[in-house]
């Protein structure tokens, strides 16, 4: 009897874990996928390609900001938080749209460095829809654009 319950206890709590922990099954899946060699291969090319786009976007996002701010240093977020804290979050708002995560990197350097408020990070996180921006662009340009102008308004209201 007590060895039936102890079991029923043990299946519950494997089936609790399972359920619960379902984010779990994509780093699975994407190791048996590296594993079996048949989908090593494409595996390795999937995840190779999205590390590069990203990187080349956000690398691409990062030099033109840093190009802008050497022309205009009216950018940047220290002298707009001087100017006004609402130029601020408006500005890490836009930021925030980009797609991609850009802008979110630059605002958080920039509160790390001690240039920027917490509102304005704040702000470009509540803004930013990251990689699921360039989807939804790509599938739905109007709705896409709806939605970044929405965060925007989203991000300077709670920053």
């Amino acid at each position: 009897m007590i060895l039936l319950t102890q079991s029923r206890f043990f299946s519950q709590k494997a089936r609790c874990y399972i359920t619960d922990n379902k984010r779990l099954f994509l780093p699975l899946l994407i190791l048996i996928a590296l594993v079996v060699p048949a989908t090593r291969g494409f595996t390795l090319q999937a995840l190779s390609d999205a590390f590069f786009q990203v990187s080349v976007f956000v690398a691409a996002t990062l030099l033109i900001y840093y190009y802008l701010i050497d022309r205009l240093p009216q950018l940047q977020l220290s002298y707009l938080r001087a100017r006004s804290g609402f130029l601020e979050v408006s500005f890490a708002s836009i930021l925030g749209a980009l797609p991609c995560c850009g802008g979110a990197i630059i605002v958080v350097t920039q509160f790390t460095k001690r240039q920027a408020s917490f509102g304005s990070v704040v702000a470009v996180l509540t803004a930013t829809m990251g990689d699921a921006a360039f989807l939804l662009l790509a599938t739905r340009p109007l709705d896409g654009l709806i939605m970044m102008l929405l965060g925007v308004c989203v991000g300077i209201i709670s920053g």
